[in-house]
């Protein structure tokens, strides 16, 4: 067909065959509909264009018609927040229109923040506090919005160096991660690692200390670490079940009150 093509779609796998500089995401707005493309001058290389066409469009392309889109570096976050955000609003958050999105490490985020912020759709970050991550999470946010995470109120980053694992245990909630090991391993799993794995060898040439208070804190964060994708959905289902104000650990409530109030979501049964 010779001529101009113009498709409309709801499909992200349609959107994803498109050129980059093809797409255009059409929104309504107070007034009427605005209409946005991606800011392919962003895009100074190969690599980058890659990034964006495969680990954006081919694999998430709901992002492109979600309300908003929160996006973190691990695969804990990405099994655990939805089983909060579904406790606070009442709801799953694809009725929502919310997408969380595990961007595979904090070298992942620039395409992901690229592709957001050019198509303005409402984006929200929760970040490990690590020292490498935090430099790269800067390094993407200044290349797309031109300022670093302390000047983002969307930014969520926790505290004191901790990543995603390691911030629970600080919270306070290792009798939750135990209940949770006991779930998915059986009763005595934990008491059993902690015995058999004290003294022996660990990661960077370590040798495990696991005695004490702070030694069982040590080996629940170990195992958590090395487990997370069996044990994050049920240990979020553990700390969701627990009465106010424990229900929802600081930084991840702190995250979805900012996108409740932003968004302006409605919360369809009380927690």
């Amino acid at each position: 067909m010779p001529g101009q093509r113009i498709v409309s779609t709801h499909s992200p796998f349609f959107a994803a065959q498109s050129e980059l500089g093809d797409l255009r995401l059409f929104c309504r707005t107070d007034g009427g509909t605005s209409v946005s493309q991606i800011d392919l001058a962003l895009l100074t290389n190969k690599d980058d264009v890659r990034k964006l066409r495969q680990r954006v469009l081919a694999s998430r392309g709901d992002v492109l018609f979600s309300r908003a889109v929160v996006f973190f570096e691990g695969e804990t976050e990405e099994v655990a927040l939805p089983v909060w955000a579904e406790k606070y609003w009442g709801t799953n958050i694809h009725e929502l229109g919310l997408s969380f999105v595990e961007v595979g490490g904090s070298a992942g985020y620039f395409p992901f923040l690229l592709l957001a912020h050019s198509l303005r759709i409402p984006w929200y970050v929760m970040s490990d506090g690590e020292p490498e991550p935090l430099k790269q999470l800067d390094a993407a946010l200044k290349k797309v919005v031109g300022k670093e995470r302390g000047a983002c109120g969307n930014v969520v980053v926790l505290p004191d160096g901790n990543n995603f694992e390691s911030q629970l245990i600080a919270d306070g909630y290792l009798a939750e991660v135990e209940q949770a090991i006991s779930e998915v391993f059986g009763k005595d799993y934990f008491d059993w690692y902690v015995k058999n794995q004290d003294g022996q060898p660990g990661p960077k040439k370590t040798i495990r200390d696991y005695k004490g208070e702070a030694g069982r804190k040590r080996a629940a964060l170990d195992l958590l670490t090395n487990e997370k994708t069996k044990i994050a959905a049920p240990l979020a289902k553990v700390i969701a079940g627990l009465d106010e104000p424990r229900r929802f650990p600081p930084m991840i409530k702190k995250l979805l009150e900012t996108i409740s109030t932003e968004q302006q979501l409605k919360k369809k049964a009380a927690p």
